[in-house]
């Protein structure tokens, strides 16, 4: 299978690409925008180039930034434990409208 052939609806998922090391792994080793991929011994000379939108490199960024966050905040999960028990929740509708705006501008510039 030739590397042009990565991504077509008949290729394989498990595409290795060049040293039996997956494009995707590749991909991921190297931070850049663009990447290289040596091809094999008989695709020799010749690079095959990768290249990332700059969505999925924010999209990256955050993702790793959300992986060093805790799954839960323990104390915010408390205050409003505490709360909804007591009667003293309030919901302002004002900033949920104004946060779910926010939200959807933020997804309108990045293009998605």
């Amino acid at each position: 299978m030739s590397v042009n052939d990565i991504g077509s609806p008949t290729a394989p998922n498990n595409v290795r690409v060049g040293g039996g090391v997956s494009a995707d792994q590749r991909t991921e080793a190297k931070p850049e925008s663009q990447h290289t991929v040596s091809g094999d011994s008989s695709a020799a000379g010749r690079d095959d180039r990768v290249s990332i939108t700059s969505a999925a490199s924010a999209l990256q960024q955050i993702e790793e930034q959300l992986a060093r966050l805790p799954d839960v905040d323990t104390r915010r999960v408390t205050a409003v434990k505490q709360a909804l028990e007591n009667g003293s929740f309030d919901i302002d509708a004002n900033r949920v409208a104004e946060k779910l705006i926010a939200f959807d501008t933020a997804m309108q510039r990045s293009g998605n």
